[in-house]
C-alpha cells in the first residue's frame, strides 16, 4: 500500500478509535488464555503476518491450532457481548478435513471433560480398543454439537486447494463478496470480523506450472500474504517447518551438544528463509528431548520426557522478543 501525505490521519484515526474502544470496555484483539504469552503478544490482531516453526513433529501445527484456531473459537463462544467475531479460513495441505475435524473433537473432549483420547481411538481403530458408549454419548449430546456447529460456522476448512493462485483467488474473492475497494483502499461490510488465513504447512504448496517450490513459497508470503495483510487487514498464519540440517545436533570441543545451533530460527525455515522477511511474528517451538538431554534449564527431561517444550519468539518486530519454559 503506497503511503501519502494523508496517510498520517489514517494512522491517528485508528490509534483515535482503539482508544475510544478500550474506554468503552471493548477489545482491540482476541485474547489468549495464557497469562505469560499475553503480556508480551496481545492475542489474535487484524492485519498481522505470523510464522509459527519447529522441528518436524515437534508440535507446530498443534500450537497454531490452540493459539488461532481453538482459543478464538472458545473466546467467541464466551463473550459474544462483544463485537468482535472470528471467521478462519485453514488451507489444510498436510491432512483432510475430516482429520482436521476429529483433531477438534479430541480437543474439546479434553478441555471440557477431561478425556485425552486420540483421534484414532475415536474411530476404534485398533484391534483391541472400541470407543466408550459414555464418549461417544458427549460427542452426540446437544451441547457437544453445539459446540461442533459454532466451530463449523466460523472455520472453513480447505483440503484440495493447494497453490498460491488458487488460495490468493479464494480469499479475495470472499474479501470482494464481504467488503469493496474504495481508493485503493479495502472497506469491510463488518470491520468487526477478524479474518485468519492459516496454510498448514507452507512447504507443502504446490507450485504453478514453470514455479520451483522455492519461488511457490516466495511469492506466497511477499505478494500474497502482504496482499492479505497490508490491503485486506487481515491476520495471516503460515507454518513453516525447519529444515532436517538446522535441527542436526553440533558439538563444542568437549562432545558438549551447542544449544543455541538446534534451537528452531528464521535461518533455519525449510525450503525458503526469505519468508521471515514479511513477518510481523515468528514463534517457535522446542523440543529439547529429543536431543537426548538429560537436563535443560535445570528441569530434569527424564522425569518431564517428551511433553516439554520451550516457545520462542524468534520475531516480534511489534515489540521484543523473549523465551517461555514450560
Amino acid at each position: 500500500m503506497k503511503t501519502s501525505h494523508e496517510s498520517h490521519k489514517l494512522v491517528i484515526e485508528a490509534i483515535r478509535a482503539n482508544r475510544d474502544r478500550r474506554l468503552r470496555g471493548e477489545v482491540i484483539s482476541i485474547p489468549w488464555s495464557l497469562k505469560r504469552l499475553s503480556k508480551v503478544l496481545p492475542g489474535v490482531q487484524q492485519g498481522k503476518y505470523v510464522i509459527i516453526t519447529a522441528s518436524p513433529k515437534s508440535g507446530k501445527t498443534q500450537l497454531c491450532d490452540f493459539l488461532y484456531m481453538y482459543e478464538p473459537i472458545d473466546w467467541y463462544i464466551e463473550h459474544k457481548d462483544q463485537k468482535i467475531h472470528p471467521k478462519i479460513f485453514y488451507f489444510s495441505l498436510e491432512m483432510s478435513c475430516k482429520a482436521k475435524l476429529s483433531q477438534a473433537i479430541s480437543y474439546k473432549l479434553n478441555k471440557s471433560y477431561g478425556i485425552v483420547i486420540s483421534p484414532e481411538n475415536l474411530y476404534s481403530s485398533f484391534g483391541e480398543y472400541v470407543l466408550d458408549r459414555e464418549i461417544l454419548s458427549i460427542i452426540s449430546s446437544k451441547e457437544f454439537t453445539d459446540w461442533l456447529k459454532e466451530f463449523e460456522s466460523i472455520v472453513t476448512c480447505i483440503d484440495d486447494i493447494r497453490s498460491p493462485n488458487d488460495i490468493y483467488s479464494y480469499v479475495t474473492e470472499y474479501a470482494l463478496s464481504h467488503g469493496k475497494m474504495i481508493g485503493g483502499r479495502y472497506i469491510p461490510d463488518d470491520p468487526f470480523e477478524y479474518v485468519e488465513v492459516i496454510t498448514d504447512h507452507i512447504s507443502l504448496l504446490s507450485p504453478d506450472k514453470g514455479e520451483s517450490l522455492f519461488e511457490a513459497m516466495y511469492d506466497y508470503s511477499a505478494y500474497k500474504c502482504l496482499y492479505f495483510r497490508d490491503i485486506l487487514n487481515y491476520a495471516v498464519i503460515n507454518v513453516q517447518q525447519q529444515s532436517a540440517s538446522s535441527a542436526q545436533q553440533q558439538f563444542d570441543y568437549k562432545g558438549n551438544s551447542i544449544v543455541e545451533k538446534i534451537r528452531p530460527s528464521h535461518d533455519g525455515l525449510a525450503d525458503c528463509k526469505l519468508t521471515a522477511r514479511d513477518v510481523n511474528l515468528m514463534i517457535s517451538l522446542f523440543n529439547p528431548f529429543a536431543y537426548n538431554f538429560e537436563k535443560y534449564e535445570n528441569i530434569d527431561l527424564n522425569r518431564i520426557g517428551r511433553w516439554h517444550r520451550e516457545l520462542y519468539i524468534n520475531l516480534n518486530r511489534d515489540y521484543k522478543f523473549v523465551i517461555f519454559g514450560n
